[in-house]
């Protein structure tokens, strides 16, 4: 009995967190149509096209943004290579590991392809 309330504790606890993030992922040459700059907290935050699957993270009026942490060890290069692709029009890989932010999922990981 005790293994039964055990393992539909853990069930339900998995199932919740599945249902509050969005799917791990590249997204692989995507154009950057915004990028923002702490509207809502220390955050830089932008979005792309094709847009990114948010899961049931909340996301803004604009769509759902990649928000880049500024406590992320490496802000400063992956903050250059967004301005870079934005301000050129080429493409860059973004990367998402799914765990919500204020207004969409956060941003892990930038590579231009």
């Amino acid at each position: 009995m005790i293994f039964k309330q055990w393992f539909l504790i853990t069930l339900a606890l998995f199932s919740i967190n599945a249902f509050a993030a969005a799917p791990e992922q590249w997204y692989n040459k995507t154009t950057i149509t915004n990028v923002y700059a702490g509207s809502a907290g220390r955050r830089v935050a932008i979005i792309v096209n094709p847009p990114i699957n948010s899961g049931n993270c909340t996301v803004g009026e604009g769509g759902a943004e990649l928000e880049l942490d500024p406590a992320n060890p490496y802000f400063n290069n992956i903050f250059s290579m967004i301005i870079t692709a934005y301000s050129t029009g080429k493409t860059i890989s973004v990367y998402t590991n799914g765990t919500c932010a204020n207004y969409g999922v956060q941003l892990n990981d930038v590579r231009l392809p």
